[in-house]
């Protein structure tokens, strides 16, 4: 090889060695507190994650209001854990829009799904509640996954959470259920039987990536080593990290795996 080809050679390879090494820029809209003490703790996971991505590598910023075209311009994955996160006006729309066409990254947690468009709503995220449709119930549950074979859940065993279940939101075809558990019908309904309802998804659509986690009322949850390699992973994929456990500790990753007791 000429010397001058060696030298382009190491020059391309440094860029495209600097452009891998470069941090995942997140962004997580948080909202208000809205409920009692412990749960829905918007705020909080803003204060709490933030702190922990730019621990492990990434690049994170936050606020509680949707954020502005400056603060987009700069990210490469948006995290919604916010009180009707669906309820974006058109200008906000317009703006996230221009935000996925570039790729840009999606991840909606709990309420995050939530709004008064869901048909709308769910046409972006995969999934979608509706108001007066939509029923939930805090339970002790067993996430189960149901996929393999997805990177955000391959290797992935069933684990117990304290938290909640959705059911009867809209979803999209396209999205693919990762992970199921059991709906037990409030006393209020006599005589409704269990069933076995979807609450983690990922979408691949348009050229971006949508990832959708249900579980996340309790601030409790966010400390579950499995549950929080679940949700790292699923930030890295809407990224397009080529290792999704790339802001997982090993610990994490083994109690998501089944290895270890951390769990």
């Amino acid at each position: 090889m000429k010397l001058t080809h060696l030298l382009v050679a190491i020059a391309l390879f440094g860029t495209a060695a600097a452009h891998a090494a470069e941090p995942l820029r997140v962004f997580i809209q948080s909202g208000k507190k809205t409920h009692a003490p412990g749960l829905h703790e918007h705020p909080q996971f803003l204060a709490d994650w933030v702190k922990l991505l730019n621990a492990r590598g990434a690049q994170c910023a936050g606020g509680a209001e949707f954020p502005s075209d400056e603060e987009l311009a700069r990210t490469d994955v948006l995290l919604i854990y916010t009180a009707d996160g669906g309820d974006l006006d058109a200008g906000r729309r317009a703006a996230l829009g221009k935000f996925l066409a570039r790729g840009g990254g999606l991840v909606t947690v709990l309420d995050g799904v939530c709004g008064h468009d869901p048909h709308w709503w769910k046409t972006v995220t995969g999934v979608a509640w509706e108001y007066n449709r939509t029923r939930w119930v805090y339970a002790k549950l067993t996430l189960r996954f149901r996929d393999a074979t997805h990177p955000v859940s391959a290797g992935a065993v069933d684990f117990a959470l304290d938290d909640e279940v959705y059911d009867g939101l809209h979803v999209v075809p396209e999205a693919k259920v990762l992970a199921e558990s059991e709906f037990l019908p409030p006393k209020s309904e006599p005589g409704a039987k269990p069933k076995t309802v979807p609450q983690v998804w990922a979408l691949e659509k348009d050229g971006y990536r949508a990832f959708t986690s249900i579980p996340g009322l309790r601030l409790t949850t966010f400390s579950v080593p499995a549950y929080r390699a679940l949700l790292l992973r699923g930030i890295a994929w809407a990224g397009r990290r080529e290792q999704v456990a790339e802001f997982c500790t090993p610990d994490e990753t083994a109690a998501l795996q089944g290895r270890g007791t951390a769990r």
